[in-house]
């Protein structure tokens, strides 16, 4: 298995968003075990944490741009592949690590350049046991939500998008012919997305023992907001599931641009 010692884990945090890191920690540490070969490493302004999920901490000075923070500390670290985990996910339930191991000795084996471990939007060519292809139509080609990505890549597409928006509606159109580019259709990671236009989500902080001096640290979604946001989630949900098409492609595109 000397293959896992070519990932590298990234979690990356801004200061606003420390008490949200404060419960991916918790939860990681008992539903996320990763392989020691596999270091895990957070990027980061401020933080102090003794007991931290961390094995590195790659400390940047506050104001720099999301992508400049990035690039600068991905850089750092000598991994062939990084797996790009968001701090606003929360698992919980215990992954299986000789599932997650599989994956990762797949793309070892076929030399990916991305691969989406989270089924967000699905694929349409399938190559393998649960893994498909995504193709020139393919939506969130570039995301980096639990993404599995060969580094010097990575680092491309930051160095050309300074935004995760630009990142990931300007890079999926940069990508759009590249190939080696896939995902997974069937989940075996199950998340909380808690926090949205940097505001708790209520529903899903419902779900988790959190303490309520982290809670306050942060505001909370205005229910109807909340409600509107879920409504355009779950819309969206339903378009992804018509197969990849020129016509889908363009038109959801357009829908994004909407920023």
């Amino acid at each position: 298995m000397n293959y896992l010692s070519e990932f590298s884990l990234i979690v990356s945090c801004h200061n606003s968003n420390l008490p949200v890191l404060n419960i991916y920690e918790k939860y990681a540490k008992k539903f996320f075990q990763l392989d020691s070969r596999i270091k895990k490493y957070l990027i980061c302004e401020d933080y102090n944490n003794n007991q931290s999920y961390f094995d590195y901490v790659i400390k940047n000075k506050p104001g720099k741009m999301w992508s400049e923070q990035l690039v600068d500390s991905i850089k750092k670290i000598d991994s062939k592949y990084v797996i790009f985990c968001l701090e606003d996910y929360i698992f919980h339930k215990k992954i299986d690590m000789d599932l997650f191991n599989s994956y990762l000795l797949w793309i070892h084996k076929n030399k990916a350049n991305y691969f989406r471990l989270m089924p967000k939007p699905k694929g349409f060519k399938k190559v393998d046991k649960n893994i498909f292809e995504l193709g020139r139509y393919s939506l969130y080609k570039s995301s980096l939500f639990f993404t599995v990505w060969n580094k010097n890549l990575l680092l491309t597409l930051l160095k050309k998008f300074d935004n995760p928006w630009k990142f990931e509606v300007l890079g999926t159109r940069y990508v759009r012919d590249y190939e080696k580019f896939y995902t997974i259709n069937e989940s075996f990671i199950h998340i909380y997305h808690i926090v949205a236009k940097n505001l708790w989500i209520n529903k899903n902080i419902s779900h988790l023992k959190i303490d309520n001096e982290i809670i306050k640290q942060k505001k909370r979604m205005n229910i109807f907001d909340e409600y509107f946001w879920t409504f355009k989630k779950n819309i969206l949900k339903l378009f992804e599931l018509i197969p990849d098409n020129f016509i889908k492609y363009n038109f959801y595109y357009l829908f994004k641009s909407k920023k």
